[in-house]
């Protein structure tokens, strides 16, 4: 929460959802949380994931949501099937608060945290009454972020929920002679490659310059400090401000050189 002018606690509130900035959807969620919590400061982290793309907003939310102060509310919205039976979530890892539906988009949130429990929304007491049912950012994510924010406990948006919905993303595999096969899991607005590669996933005491990647029927020999390691329009590798292991180009997209897609495969060896 933030500080205002006279030292009160502001209810801090982050969106994400796919929704864009050309249509007033975005706008509308701000609107109603400002008709509930009107002291709320609302940050917007991002509106312009993939549509649909669960994954992604998985992540982005994963990197960013400890840079937050505590007791800020989260509200990610990307939901391919608004409308359906599928549950709506709050959930808390003790620090933060996160809102969003029960398809995967909060598992990246949970596999960093120590504890992460999670509840379904069945309050109907909090929710809009809206016209049709394909806005539920608006009608209900929206006004349950509000009402956190304002103190509510999350206990009183609906009961436990043991078995939220979950995406496989976040660990590579392990296969002959001690390789690792991971996974492009993000790509940026430049053009890296975020990989499901972690540091730890290497033998203790491995040397940088050892390391193998392969992807797309390149190679690239050795990790590096930064994209300046290189020369321009050269391939590098690199543990990203993520921790991941991720893969550029320098001052070009890494993306277009390779034609590289979320979910192409990436395998790494340690030379002998």
């Amino acid at each position: 929460m933030k500080k205002g002018k006279r030292g009160e606690r502001r209810p801090l509130i982050a969106l994400l959802t796919d929704f864009g900035v050309r249509d007033w959807f975005v706008a509308s969620m701000k609107g109603v949380i400002k008709g509930i919590a009107p002291a709320s400061e609302i940050i917007d982290i991002a509106h312009e994931v993939e549509p649909h793309n669960i994954a992604s907003a998985s992540f982005i939310l994963q990197s960013c949501f400890r840079d937050f102060p505590e007791g800020t509310v989260f509200c990610a919205v990307v939901d391919p099937v608004v409308g359906s039976a599928r549950r709506r979530l709050a959930a808390t890892d003790g620090a933060y608060f996160f809102i969003a539906p029960d398809n995967g988009l909060l598992c990246g949130a949970e596999a960093v945290s120590e504890s992460f429990l999670v509840y379904s929304i069945t309050n109907t007491g909090i929710m809009r009454k809206g016209t049709g049912t394909t806005f539920e950012g608006r009608d209900v994510f929206a006004p349950a972020a509000a009402h956190l924010a304002t103190g509510m406990p999350i206990e009183a948006l609906g009961p436990l929920c043991e078995d939220m919905n979950r995406l496989d993303l976040y660990t590579a595999e392990r296969y002959s002679q001690g390789k690792l096969k991971g996974r492009v899991i993000y790509i940026d607005r430049f053009g890296n490659l975020l990989t499901n590669i972690m540091p730890d996933d290497l033998p203790e005491g491995v040397s940088p310059a050892s390391v193998i990647i392969s992807i797309k029927g390149r190679r690239i020999r050795g990790l590096h400090e930064s994209y300046a390691s290189v020369k321009p329009g050269a391939l590098v590798a690199y543990w990203g401000s993520t921790g991941r292991l991720e893969i550029a180009v320098n001052l070009r997209s890494a993306a277009k050189m390779l034609s590289a897609r979320e979910g192409d495969v990436i395998t790494l060896s340690i030379r002998v």
